[in-house]
């Protein structure tokens, strides 16, 4: 089975706009298509982003709800743990986290709006996809 990690602004868009891309490539989560790839670094991230006052204007879930979905997210997917100490050829350092997920669980894709990500196409040889490209590999 595929295994991605998802960067936490596709987690997020999905919240968002729930039926844009981001969200059918969590239906696809649900639905045992793909394994997401999580550390505690990556859901911490997710659950920090869903608490900003911006984006709980427009999604509307209480902080109880933004942490049950997490929690949730945590439970359909594999958590790794980082180690840390590695350089990565990143120019936001906040996008270790995915690289490093990627190479400790040796998985297949990393999927992520960012354009600084997405910019190396990829790291170790684990292709940087746009959620679209990566729902294209899905369906």
């Amino acid at each position: 089975m595929i295994k991605a990690v998802i960067d936490a602004n596709v987690v997020v868009s999905a919240l968002i706009n729930k039926k844009g891309t981001p969200a059918k490539i969590l239906d696809h989560l649900q639905f045992d298509r793909f394994v997401m790839v999580v550390s505690k670094e990556i859901l911490f991230e997710i659950r920090r982003v869903l608490k900003y006052p911006k984006w709980v204007k427009i999604h509307q879930l209480s902080f109880i709800e933004i942490d049950e979905f997490v929690n949730n997210l945590e439970t359909l997917s594999l958590s790794v743990i980082l180690r840390g100490g590695h350089q990565f050829p990143v120019r936001d350092i906040n996008d270790v986290i995915y690289l490093e997920a990627a190479e400790v669980s040796q998985a297949d894709y990393v999927v992520s709006g960012d354009k600084d990500l997405r910019a190396l196409e990829q790291y170790h040889f684990i292709p940087i996809l746009s959620p679209r490209k990566f729902l294209n590999l899905l369906k």
